[in-house]
């Protein structure tokens, strides 16, 4: 089936979420990360497929974090990146 063309609000909060990603912004600061630009795109465009992939990129970033603080030793870091 043919997707419909994203609108672009929808646009807009994806490409910055993707830059916030890209930048390690994952959860902070407020109101400038990637999470809440694309759960903002994901209450405007609840099957937006680009969006559900940058929540999991935010998922994969942080167990790479943990694993790599793990790799170092440090243990609580990387506790804290999976929790």
């Amino acid at each position: 089936p043919l997707q419909q063309p994203m609108s672009t609000p929808v646009r807009l909060l994806i490409l910055n979420g993707e830059y916030t990603l890209a930048r390690d912004q994952l959860l902070t600061p407020v109101n400038d990360n990637a999470y809440d630009y694309f759960r903002a795109a994901l209450k405007l465009d609840p099957n937006n497929q680009r969006a559900k992939g940058g929540l999991q990129g935010i998922v994969m970033r942080y167990v790479d974090l943990a694993r790599q603080a793990a790799a170092r030793g440090n243990y609580s870091t990387a506790t804290q990146m999976l929790n």
